[in-house]
């Protein structure tokens, strides 16, 4: 239950920054766009699976589905849309569940005075994200199953997506990938950002989605192909790629991703409505636990605003911080705003659970970043900064990612007893006091000591349990020790 709070205020605060962005936007994007007249019912903007362990082999799954207000309803049952796959080859299992819907927000940046289209059929735009969920019980497959895949496909993607070839006749394919035999279950990552950001050619841009991962486990992210029905890769259209899914005037490796933040740049060059498609792994103590795909598409429109910037830790380009657990620790953000005399608001996602983000100064703020992480935070912990001007009449927005690397607090590490040895090999029983990758050191006394293949007398990478080391031939006396 205190994890479901902390989630629900963190997606309520990204949520209520992100629309006092969008209540401050017009409506320059009809040529873009192309809401209006659409070849056929589309509909599918994006979405997100993800889940969380509420018991033993007891899963609730989540979708998110964001939905053009110029289409087709979003579904309203098991047969035109509501239904999704839960499916396990090693555990013979193939199941077909339902959702539930739980809420629908509006979510269409438009200004307060324009009509919005899913409120009336004289607007031009309307999103709303449709939220549903489902409570999948495993218990009949308990211990079985590291190959668990959740799966959802709809049709059709929307049709003024200019990146992919015939988007309209496209199904947007979402899944979560799950590995039932932990001994603690998992719980998937949760994304607290909007994926349908507008962005201004020629500008730089800066999205996160605001990743929160209660357990602590590590993510990595990389761009990866759209998908359509079943799961099949979506041809782009000309000019566009997985890789270099937005077209720029920076050529090749242009559009880039954070594979420990995840957060994307890029500088667009054309107007455009392009889809961004995220690969997200979930990693614990090195062995991937999990898997997820993320659409999201990028309005990209003309303006001349320039969009403000969050510095790195301490003022530099650097958005990593690493500390040991146990140790307090402060640092700040800086933003700025290539236009003269526009004011700057700052606020973050409160991605990290018992941090603090403070914020200070007008025009251009300043955010300190506070916190004192436990043993339980050893590992990633990411959270983002969300930045926006007072332009008008669009506000310029961006995003950024932050990632924490909490390492164990130091602890004295067991190198185990003396050696004696005669003979060619020798088996050092050196103990790490917590998970990971260790770093060993060898001594040597009576003679010389090396390793065949390493003789600057160290090992890296030692983990718990114990190493075995040939030597050279003879009579031997070591003394190891672990750091």
């Amino acid at each position: 239950m205190a994890r479901q709070q902390r989630l629900s205020i963190a997606a309520r605060k990204a949520g209520s920054a992100f629309l006092k962005t969008l209540r401050t936007l017009v409506l320059p994007l009809a040529g873009l766009l192309l809401w209006q007249g659409e070849a056929r019912a589309t509909h599918a903007m994006g979405g997100e699976l993800t889940y969380e362990c509420i018991g033993s082999n007891i899963y609730r799954v989540r979708l998110n589905f964001y939905r053009d207000c110029n289409g087709v309803d979003a579904p309203t049952n098991c047969s035109n849309g509501r239904q999704f796959r839960v499916r396990s080859t090693q555990c013979g299992a193939n199941l077909t569940p339902c959702f539930s819907l739980d809420g629908v927000d509006l979510v269409t940046p438009v200004c307060l005075t324009a009509t919005d289209r899913c409120n009336s059929a004289s607007g031009t735009y309307g999103i709303q994200r449709y939220r549903y969920s489902a409570v999948v019980n495993l218990s009949a497959y308990a211990g079985c199953g590291t190959d668990w895949i959740v799966d959802w496909d709809l049709c059709c993607r929307n049709n003024a997506i200019t990146s992919l070839n015939n988007p309209g006749d496209r199904n947007l394919y979402l899944y979560a990938r799950l590995n039932n035999t932990l001994a603690t279950c998992n719980n998937s990552p949760t994304y607290l950002n909007t994926p349908t950001p507008f962005a201004c050619v020629g500008q730089s841009v800066s999205y996160n989605h605001g990743f929160n991962d209660a357990d602590g486990d590590s993510l990595s992210f990389n761009l990866t192909n759209a998908l359509g029905a079943n799961g099949t890769n979506i041809p782009y259209s000309a000019g566009y790629s997985a890789l270099q899914p937005i077209v720029t005037s920076g050529g090749a490796n242009a559009v880039q991703i954070n594979p420990v933040t995840g957060t994307i740049t890029f500088v667009p060059s054309i107007q455009q409505f392009a889809v961004v498609s995220v690969r997200v792994r979930e990693w614990r103590n090195g062995v991937q636990i999990g898997e997820y795909i993320r659409d999201v598409q990028f309005a990209i429109i003309a303006c001349t605003n320039n969009l403000p910037q969050v510095s790195g830790v301490n003022g530099t380009n650097q958005y990593t911080y690493t500390t040991c657990a146990n140790v307090p620790f402060c640092f700040t953000v800086n933003s700025s705003d290539a236009d003269a005399g526009q004011t700057v608001t700052m606020s973050w996602n409160s991605g990290i659970s018992g941090a603090t983000f403070t914020i200070a100064g007008s025009g251009l703020p300043v955010g300190t970043f506070c916190w004192t992480p436990t043993t339980a935070n050893i590992g990633q912990n990411l959270f983002s900064v969300n930045v926006q001007d007072n332009a008008c009449a669009l506000n310029g927005v961006n995003n950024f990612g932050f990632a924490v690397q909490v390492t164990p607090p130091f602890t004295p590490a067991s190198a185990g007893p003396d050696q004696s040895v005669c003979g060619s090999t020798a088996t050092l029983a050196g103990q790490l006091p917590w998970s990971g990758d260790g770093h060993m050191e060898r001594g040597e006394r009576c003679g010389n000591l090396r390793e065949r293949q390493q003789p600057d007398h160290q090992r890296d990478r030692l983990g718990r349990g114990s190493e075995h080391l040939p030597l050279d031939g003879g009579l031997r006396y070591m003394r190891h020790h672990l750091r």
